[in-house]
């Protein structure tokens, strides 16, 4: 019996490191904009922090402002 409730917990542990990974790629890929020059923030931070004007700042030195209004 003892086995079988090890055997649970690793797969439990399995699903949850698997469910992690998974979301890994979208967040890597994802959009940074910059909140100043010194802090970088997601986009969906920026959003709630009600910063207004965000930079996309994911590809090099091409940036695009835009309002957030």
């Amino acid at each position: 019996m003892e086995g079988k409730g090890q055997l649970k917990c690793f797969i439990t542990i399995l699903l949850v490191l698997g469910l992690v990974l998974e979301q890994s790629p979208v967040e890597a890929k994802a959009i940074w904009c910059c909140a100043n020059d010194h802090q970088k923030y997601h986009f969906n931070r920026c959003v709630d922090l009600g910063i207004g004007s965000v930079e996309y700042c994911g590809t090099g030195d091409a940036s695009v402002t835009m309002d957030i209004a």
